[in-house]
């Protein structure tokens, strides 16, 4: 098992943030979130040892949210666990 803590920056439309924070923090252990740099962001703190948590639920919100471009999630090109 991994420790090493990921710091991920999420885009997403300020009127998801709160929906996508709490469902986030509800997985138990998944992530922690507060709002990003900018208010077009959500910052999520997480273990590496979650980041396939973290895409069955991206994956999972893509899918509910299909009709609503803005709504998509997509991990920054620079999540890899290195």
């Amino acid at each position: 098992m991994s420790c090493k803590s990921l710091k991920i920056q999420l885009k997403i439309a300020p009127r998801l943030q709160v929906l996508a924070g709490f469902i986030i923090e509800s997985i138990e252990g998944l992530a922690v979130h507060s709002q990003g740099e900018d208010k077009q962001h959500l910052q999520l703190m997480l273990d590496s040892s979650c980041l396939d948590g973290l895409k069955s639920f991206i994956q999972s919100w893509n899918s509910y949210f299909v009709h609503d471009a803005d709504a998509q999630l997509e991990l920054p090109a620079d999540t890899e666990i290195s």
